[in-house]
């Protein structure tokens, strides 16, 4: 803590979801533990969850969501509602190439980020996960260039946050 308490007025925090602490604690754990391996790490791991685990995500047949729909759903929308989306941006550390750094520089974010859009049922299953987007795609854009729209039907309701503008697509 004394080393904390000395250094730690002088250095201005460098990402907005970690304290100065935090930052703090994680720069003694990479020169302690070498963490220059944990990317490599990280990634092998990834590739292995994302096989073993996509199998997860699917998307029911209707009957199935219909049948099993919960109470306040079927009350509030009818049996219509099959998926709830949302489009969401993960930080990314800023790319050394030009072209990637235009792609995923997101102005809302302010940040280099990467778009997924997600799919729910209504029983909190999981049923899409797009592959990722530069976070300067627009949510519209990666809502028709998912693959997502493939799995609706005529009459189908999907749900979105207020501030979407993904009306005129879904329609």
């Amino acid at each position: 803590m004394v080393m904390f308490e000395q250094v730690a007025p002088h250095v201005n925090g460098r990402t907005q979801t970690l304290n100065k602490f935090q930052e703090f604690v994680v720069v003694l754990m990479r020169l302690r533990l070498n963490m220059a391996k944990v990317s490599r790490i990280f990634s092998a791991w990834m590739v292995v969850m994302d096989a073993k685990l996509f199998s997860l995500v699917y998307w029911p047949e209707r009957e199935q969501l219909w049948y099993t729909m919960p109470i306040c759903f079927q009350y509030a929308f009818g049996k219509k509602v099959t998926v709830i989306i949302d489009c969401f941006e993960v930080f990314i550390e800023r790319p050394t190439n030009l072209l990637a750094k235009a792609q995923t520089f997101s102005s809302y974010k302010h940040h280099n980020t990467i778009k997924i859009l997600i799919g729910i049922t209504t029983q909190r299953n999981i049923s899409h996960v797009s592959e990722t987007w530069g976070g300067r795609t627009s949510d519209k854009f990666l809502t028709e260039n998912c693959g997502f729209l493939e799995h609706l039907l005529p009459g189908d309701m999907v749900m979105a946050d207020r501030g979407s503008l993904l009306q005129s697509v879904l329609a």
